[in-house]
């Protein structure tokens, strides 16, 4: 290990040297068949789809490779309120926060092929990129531009310059500037018009060739066409953009990553057609070389050259069958890091570290169950690295400055907001007096049940249950004797006393007296100690689903029920730490 990395930091991004043994067999295939022009790879988030593609590009460099990240994060949940308070179920302001409009998409994909193309290869285009200007170039056409305008004063005020050199004084100067008193002067001046002009036209018919500046002009008040003007709609116009930015891109494959960000698929129909007509294009333009060079005698045939489209997607980006008929070949990414061996990844980079020692083992198999993305993980580790030498002089849990950590990761807002004391976590830990509450009086009530239980042991006269069902069925014998309604009252006390004493019955039999007696004196000790308890003792299978469902009322009375924490996938991992204590009543000290 270098000494610039002997905390043994990782990247977060892709990885270049990775086994990937039958992807490389995968995409050969795909490269050695013309007809494989839309292929997926396809595999959940950070499951290796860029290390893959990255680590084959290292080996085929001979291979051109144009990248597309339409990079796409979920917005901040906002929790709106209409004006009675009520709440918008964390919606964004946006009327739907992951579906953006195609023009959009195609606007970004525009945006990144036109800054990565040399502009030299796009003359045509009607995007732009800024690009800085040579001085030099400045220079020659400020140099040439004074040269024309002199030129053409040397004509039209020949006369006058020749009267004015022959009123100079100055002998040497005068000699000089004689030469271009002469008639052959002139005609040295007219050809460095000629040749100016014509480079300065030519750059303007070549402009307007390219980009098509000027289309029409006014001649006393009539517009006049001097170039054609295409009735093409707007996306038909940066459709043709698209093809001919595309065309011109001088790659074997434009790679897309991100997309299925977006819930746009109808963009992946665009790019499919953009494809087809791009490679129907090449393979037509081969052929029509061909012919041409076998007529001239040429043997030599034009190869074509197909333009392939790589999609990065997940599984689920289309249900179905519509994946199979959209991609004309899949390869599967098998995830790095899954619930099966998140474990073993993350006590590697903790050993290579050297920071195994200092965690619970169990702490750590725990985490993994939840926490199944190579990116998090290693971005978890190099956050711990930094805060544990930073804060190595104070004698810290490492397992709560990890938990910590992993809360930072998969919900930076709400980790943000514990530190201004808002959000989820800080509201079920300011709840905790409440829960304290909740928790006595069920204690209480299990007391109560308990010594009713005891009670109804001790004061049972009856030796066995055959017993009581006699006792039982003649009490109801005399029912038949009473009103109709005081018939229904007296049955149900009959009945719930007849529950009351069969099951004190048992307990007796099952010599359950002193276990009662045991449960009682637990549940009295749990109420004298509970004021001293941490939320994670306190937290119990009965009450967890209560306590995680904590909501907020800020001060204008406005609830605030967290649908962006709870909604999210790595609630059960929050719960997980703030259950078994790794995020407790100290977490101020870890921030």
């Amino acid at each position: 290990m270098s000494d610039s990395n002997k905390y043994n930091f990782q990247k977060l991004t892709p990885v270049k040297n990775t086994d990937i043994s039958i992807y490389k067999e995968a995409l050969d295939f795909v490269f050695e068949n013309d007809d494989l022009l839309n292929i997926a790879i396809s595999g959940a988030y950070s499951s290796g789809k860029s290390s893959v593609l990255e680590s084959y590009k290292v080996k085929h460099k001979e291979k051109r490779f144009l990248h597309i990240s339409l990079a796409h994060f979920e917005s901040p949940q906002i929790e709106d309120y209409d004006q009675r308070g009520i709440e918008n179920k964390g919606k964004n302001q946006a009327d739907d926060e992951t579906t953006i409009k195609e023009s959009v998409l195609e606007g970004k994909i525009l945006n990144q092929l036109i800054h990565q193309i040399d502009p030299k290869r796009i003359p045509q285009t009607n995007f732009r990129t800024k690009q800085r200007v040579s001085p030099v170039r400045i220079a020659i056409d400020s140099m040439f531009s004074a040269l024309f305008i002199l030129a053409l004063f040397h004509i039209f005020m020949f006369k006058t310059w020749q009267d004015y050199v022959s009123t100079l004084s100055t002998a040497w100067l005068k000699n000089i500037l004689l030469f271009f008193t002469k008639e052959e002067a002139l005609v040295l001046s007219g050809l460095l018009v000629v040749l100016l002009f014509s480079t300065c036209l030519y750059r303007i018919i070549r402009l307007q060739t390219n980009k098509g500046v000027f289309k029409k002009f006014s001649l006393q008040g009539n517009e006049i066409e001097i170039f054609e003007e295409t009735e093409d709609s707007y996306f038909d116009k940066y459709l043709n953009e698209v093809l001919y930015l595309f065309d011109n891109a001088n790659v074997d494959v434009v790679v897309f990553e991100d997309m299925d960000r977006f819930n746009a698929n109808q963009i992946f129909e665009r790019l499919r057609e953009v494809n087809s007509i791009i490679n129907a294009q090449r393979k037509k333009r081969a052929e029509t070389l061909s012919s041409r060079l076998i007529k001239g005698g040429n043997t030599k045939r034009m190869t074509y050259r197909p333009l392939r489209f790589f999609y990065l997607l997940r599984d689920e980006i289309f249900i179905s069958k519509d994946r199979t008929k959209f991609f004309d070949i899949i390869v599967p990414i098998v995830p790095v890091v899954d619930g099966s061996n998140s474990y073993d990844q993350f006590i590697a980079h903790l050993r290579d570290g050297g920071m195994l020692e200092h965690f619970d083992q169990g702490f750590l198999q725990g985490l993994s169950l939840y926490v199944d993305d190579m990116r998090i993980l290693k971005n978890v580790y190099n956050e711990f690295l930094v805060y544990f030498n930073r804060l190595n002089e104070i004698e810290l849990d490492c397992n709560k400055m990890m938990a910590l950590i992993v809360y930072k990761n998969v919900f930076p807002r709400d980790f943000s907001e514990l530190q201004l004391q808002k959000g989820f976590v800080f509201t079920i830990f300011s709840k905790k007096p409440e829960f304290i509450l909740d928790e006595i009086e069920r204690l209480e009530h299990q007391v109560g049940e308990t010594r009713n239980q005891i009670d109804a042991v001790n004061r049972e006269f009856l030796l066995s249950i055959k017993e009581l069902d006699i006792l039982f069925q003649h009490n109801k014998a005399q029912l038949q004797y009473m009103p109709y309604q005081e018939r229904d009252r007296q049955s149900k006390q009959i009945q719930d006393d007849y529950s009351i004493r069969k099951k004190a019955i048992e307990n007796r039999n099952n010599k359950r007296l002193p276990a009662l007696e045991e449960e009682k004196a637990r549940c009295e000790k749990e109420i004298s100690q509970i004021q001293n308890k941490s939320l994670s003792e306190i937290i119990s299978r009965e009450n967890s689903e209560r306590i995680f469902a904590v909501t907020s009322i800020n001060d204008i009375k406005v609830e605030r029920k967290f649908y962006e924490v709870k909604g999210n996938d790595y609630i059960d991992l929050l719960k997980f730490l703030i259950t078994h204590g790794y995020i407790d009543e100290t977490y101020s000290d870890y921030m």
